[in-house]
């Protein structure tokens, strides 16, 4: 993963380049923008995981994620 000085958008890439096996120990919060779908919501990486599996990369379970019991979109903000 990233160095801790490297610049904001380094370490974006190498967050979403990692495997999320990597990240286990931190959440994702993510909202698909829509009015009234209620707003962000939080996952346990480490869920994410199990269901997507930990040799996808963080950008790969991203693509797949979809809000449900909702609107059913795809993630706008991460």
């Amino acid at each position: 993963m990233a160095a801790a000085n490297a610049s904001a958008r380094g370490q974006r890439a190498a967050i979403l380049t990692s495997p999320v096996r990597d990240l286990t120990g931190f959440c994702l919060a993510v909202d698909c923008l829509a009015p009234g779908s209620g707003g962000e919501r939080s996952s346990a990486v480490a869920a994410l995981a199990r269901f997507y599996g930990g040799e996808r990369t963080v950008g790969q379970v991203l693509q797949r994620m979809r809000f449900s019991g909702g609107c059913g979109g795809r993630l706008a903000a991460t």
